[in-house]
């Protein structure tokens, strides 16, 4: 991995002709003028349908932006959501459609998170074969709005209705203050948690539905079709996060990290600062990622927890815990087990 291989947020990768058009048409279909929700986004009316274009992450979220801000109402992520299914999603629709498995699904939306959600990555974690948790995160920014997520949550909730055998998903989010909580139980028909300690969802599925060993051609198709418009790299956070979970612990301090990545420290903070970020803050969010899979999911002592993670002693991880979340691991526990109890068979 080199400076070459990571991405910036005004680099221009995502395809305008796919997520940028539909929120458009939606917006078109409400009455909103199109050179306002264009402004500052260097798209322009007369280049209409984009075909070909990319825009940037920066752009893009200033597209997001000004359709909420025109939007006559609050619930334009949820619409969105609905919308892009139906038209904004490109090879994905055919991804979803060419498999009778969810989970395989989940996993390349994981790898294709660029075109379901610009704005954010995916990550699955599987506590036992017949369940999936999902945790999203920001890929770029540090502090991404909520219409990002939101309209991705809605998107994934329409995706997982294709699917047979699958339980009604639990909907997790680290937000509450200024929620609609109404709107979420509509558009997202399941149960929704907020002031969670991650951002993502939670779902069963019938370990009889399975997926058949062959991949049929059109699914080929589409994962080649998805492949064809991924960028060939990632956001630098998740580069970083990617160094942090190769298992080398010298990709754990800045120097490392900085080498690997072919840049000088120096480089390294000045960039990261450029997106609202910073080194240790990111290695924070990735141990707490792991905290909270071994205390909530596999339901792991604090003591056990503590030695996974790799700290000397307990002592340690409970500050650092503390110390990310304002909560210590036992109350962290016993606040947020209740929502992570096993899911109805």
């Amino acid at each position: 991995m080199t400076a070459d291989h990571y991405l910036v947020a005004s680099d221009k990768v995502i395809p305008a002709w796919l997520q940028p058009v539909a929120i458009l048409d939606l917006c078109a279909a409400r009455g909103i003028d199109t050179h306002a929700l264009l402004l500052n986004t260097a798209l322009f009316a007369s280049d209409l349908p984009f075909t070909g274009r990319y825009i940037s992450l920066i752009q893009f979220q200033q597209l997001l932006a000004n359709a909420n801000r025109l939007w006559p109402g609050s619930d334009f992520p949820f619409q969105l959501g609905h919308q892009l299914l139906q038209h904004g999603l490109g090879p994905i629709r055919a991804l979803v459609d060419s498999h009778s498995d969810l989970r395989p699904v989940l996993a390349l939306l994981c790898d294709y998170s660029t075109l379901l959600a610009p704005a954010l990555a995916m990550y699955i974690v599987s506590p036992a074969p017949n369940e999936i948790l999902l945790m999203i995160r920001p890929s770029a920014f540090e502090n991404t709005d909520g219409i990002a997520l939101v309209s991705a949550l809605t998107a994934l909730a329409n995706i997982i209705k294709c699917f047979k055998g699958v339980r009604e998903p639990r909907y997790f989010f680290r937000a509450s203050a200024g929620i609609n909580r109404e709107n979420f139980t509509a558009h997202l028909q399941g149960e929704c948690y907020f002031d969670a300690p991650f951002d993502g969802l939670r779902i069963l599925i019938d370990t009889t539905e399975k997926e058949a060993a062959t991949q049929n051609l059109r699914a080929q198709v589409a994962v080649a079709d998805c492949y064809a418009l991924l960028p060939k790299a990632r956001y630098l956070g998740e580069c970083l996060r990617q160094l942090f979970a190769s298992g080398d612990s010298g990709y754990r301090d800045l120097g490392g990290c900085a080498q690997q990545l072919g840049i000088s420290q120096a480089s390294l903070k000045r960039r990261l600062r450029e997106h609202g970020l910073s080194f240790q803050q990111q290695l924070d969010h990735y141990q707490l990622e792991l905290a909270l899979i071994e205390l909530l999911l596999k339901r792991a002592s604090v003591d056990e927890a503590a030695a996974r993670l790799n700290f000397h002693d307990s002592s340690n991880f409970r500050r650092a815990f503390k110390r990310w979340t304002g909560l210590s691991p036992s109350l962290m526990k016993t606040h947020f087990s209740s929502l992570m109890t096993p899911l109805p068979k």
